[in-house]
């Protein structure tokens, strides 16, 4: 009888020490969870590790869990719960408030709608750190923020869904501005071929000349500005490190365009009798951009890549002689001061050495 009382009070004991350590289990796995981000899950354990303790008081006789080790895991979970909220609200304000006025289509619209786009990413990024500023959690938690799956949105949204809703925009431009590079690039031609049946001309004057290269010149510009919209709409701004392109463009009207633009670029470089150390600072910037043009479409497989060509273009400029700066001469009147100065100070230096020769005294003859 003895002994069965012992094995009783044994397994009593045992019992006790079981549903103590299930309550421990409980908060660490809460814990865990909750430095995982899945503050939901914790607040279940919590609960779990509550009714347990109300089932029996024994399993936390000195109330340390109750009072004091649930409630902080409880308070954290619930803030981490409140932060996920309002990220969600943030991210819904974001998309549902997101919108690009129509502006006509062109290379200004392409800078408005790329800086708004800009604008919003970097305000939506803000306005996400000051709510996880807003709620203080435990050093262990923090790190846990940037693993919730709101937050990865929120990033999403200030890269790639921000872009993407724009794209929508620039692919209401695409045909616009494609067509308008075509128009340019066909008057660009027809001026050039003008030019050069002006130059070949005697009849022509030099004002006709001058006219008709700056009309190429413009055009010219005009061309680059045209295919630098469409690589900007490539491009985009964007916070995170890559992200889809913005926009699709089909068939090969812009590879066409392109290409002509630069056998056109190698052909007024080749034309050129010489240039200033400006007009060939210029030419180079031209250059530079052109050439990253060319990356940026055959990265997004908009034109082959023309590396080749790009290879003709940087020989042309380099060829392009630069004319050195000669020094200005000084003003023949200048000369003419210069020289009566000098022969007036001579003038005068003779005059006083004959004067002092007057007026030494002439010495006493010798009588023999």
């Amino acid at each position: 009888m003895r002994l069965i009382n012992k094995l009783f009070l044994l397994l009593l004991l045992s019992g006790k020490a079981l549903l103590g350590q299930d309550v421990q289990q409980l908060y660490d796995q809460a814990r865990e969870v909750l430095a995982a981000g899945q503050y939901d899950l914790a607040l279940t354990l919590i609960r779990e590790a509550k009714a347990e303790i109300d089932r029996d008081p024994q399993a936390d006789p000195n109330q340390v869990f109750a009072k004091r080790l649930l409630p902080q895991v409880e308070k954290n979970a619930r803030t981490m719960g409140e932060l996920a909220a309002a990220l969600q609200a943030l991210n819904q304000s974001v998309q549902n408030d997101l919108f690009f006025q129509d502006l006509t289509p062109g290379p200004e619209a392409v800078r408005q709608y790329t800086t708004q786009a800009k604008e919003a990413s970097l305000d939506l990024v803000r306005r996400r750190d000051e709510i996880i500023r807003s709620h203080v959690l435990a050093p262990e938690y923090r790190s846990a923020v940037r693993g919730l799956p709101v937050y990865a949105q929120s990033e999403q949204l200030a890269s790639v869904g921000i872009m993407d809703r724009l794209s929508e925009q620039f692919e209401r431009m695409t045909t616009v501005l494609v067509d308008s590079l075509n128009a340019v690039d066909l008057r660009y031609r027809w001026a050039t071929e003008k030019l050069a049946k002006l130059v070949k001309t005697n009849a022509a004057n030099k004002a006709q000349m001058e006219q008709m290269s700056k009309e190429v010149a413009r055009l010219s510009q005009e061309r680059l500005n045209y295919i630098n919209s469409i690589a900007e709409m490539l491009v985009g701004e964007s916070s995170a490190e890559s992200f889809n392109r913005p926009v699709t463009l089909n068939g090969n009207q812009v590879e066409n365009a392109f290409i002509q633009a630069i056998q056109s670029e190698i052909a007024r470089l080749r034309s050129l009798a010489d240039v200033d150390s400006t007009e060939y600072r210029e030419l180079a910037h031209n250059y530079e951009k052109i050439a990253s043009y060319n990356r940026i479409f055959a990265k997004n497989r908009i034109a082959a890549d023309q590396s080749a060509l790009i290879a003709q273009y940087k020989a042309a400029l380099d060829a392009v002689p630069v004319r050195t700066p000669v020094a200005p001469k000084a003003p023949r009147r200048l000369f003419y001061y210069v020289a009566t100065a000098l022969l007036l100070a001579i003038l005068v230096v003779i005059l006083v050495a004959a004067s002092k020769k007057r007026s030494a005294p002439v010495p006493p003859s010798r009588i023999s």
